[in-house]
């Protein structure tokens, strides 16, 4: 995805609501409560409107249409101090993403966080042996939930696995031993909490809700669900400079587990097994 595109998605995480209000308090204060009424009414509308609209070139026209209604409604200079407000944000963001994206380098301790389900975990483990690969002199730990830590505990690239701190600052203070981390999930707190722990380079899903901006390097994962998780997370990796490579799942398997696995699979007396996992 072309460089305008990240940073406009970026900002818009800031500036959308920013704008909105910036608008709406012009127009209390210039044109009084009744034009608040009108607006929301507009909005309200033509929001309604585009979810009904199938093509393009009719949400264009309607976005157009619009924009002339506020314009009639609140004015040139209230327009304008929104048009400001909204853009000075992504400004900043482009200015920000310029500066602090690079292809990391030096790294001693990394951290691969997916504190999620099992699915996800299972899923997870494919990019563990490519990042080892990118970076084999560094410590390479993994961030997850205490449900899922025996998936990655026996995988020989893992050096610890970490149970993810049940508070923010637990988790700030935790990030401040490494210095690059690879997110594999679109959850808010990790790449704010990276930032706030000073970890120079953190990588993520860039749409991540809030703070995706925060990440210096990653991939806009939800914007290509023809892809399967294992791929966007390759994709991540890709991003840091990893090359692309065959993906295989890395599930390393116990002695106990696969003991287990005999012992049960031995009592069920059928030539087809099929497993699911709802949820």
């Amino acid at each position: 995805m072309k460089l305008f595109s990240k940073i406009s998605l970026m900002s818009r995480q800031l500036t959308d609501t920013y704008a909105l209000l910036t608008l709406l308090a012009a127009l209390l204060i210039w044109r009084g409560p009744l034009s608040l009424v009108v607006v929301f009414t507009v909005l309200i509308g033509s929001g309604v409107l585009t979810l009904r609209l199938t093509k393009p070139t009719q949400r264009q026209l309607l976005l157009v249409a619009t924009i002339a209604v506020l314009f009639s409604l609140a004015g040139f200079l209230t327009l304008l101090l929104t048009a400001v407000v909204y853009f000075a944000p992504k400004i900043a963001a482009a200015l920000y993403y310029l500066a602090t994206t690079d292809r990391p380098t030096g790294v001693k301790r990394i951290i691969l966080q997916r504190a999620d389900a099992i699915g996800d975990t299972v899923l997870a483990t494919a990019a563990i042996a490519p990042l080892k690969k990118l970076y084999p002199e560094a410590k390479l730990d993994f961030l997850c939930r205490e449900l899922t830590k025996e998936l990655v505990a026996g995988h020989p690239s893992i050096n610890e696995v970490v149970i993810e701190p049940e508070n923010k600052g637990a988790l700030i203070e935790l990030f401040k031993e490494y210095d690059l981390l690879i997110s594999l999930w679109e959850e808010e707190r990790f790449p704010l909490a990276a930032w706030r722990a000073r970890i120079a380079h953190r990588c993520g899903p860039l749409e991540t809700r809030k703070f995706g901006w925060l990440y210096n390097a990653g991939t806009f994962r939800r914007l290509n669900f023809a892809r399967h998780q294992v791929e966007r997370n390759s994709d991540l990796l890709q991003a840091l400079g990893a090359a692309a490579a065959p993906i295989e799942l890395d599930l390393q398997l116990t002695t106990e587990n696969k003991k287990t696995a005999e012992e049960y699979l031995a009592g069920i007396k059928t030539d087809s097994l099929v497993a699911l996992s709802p949820g």
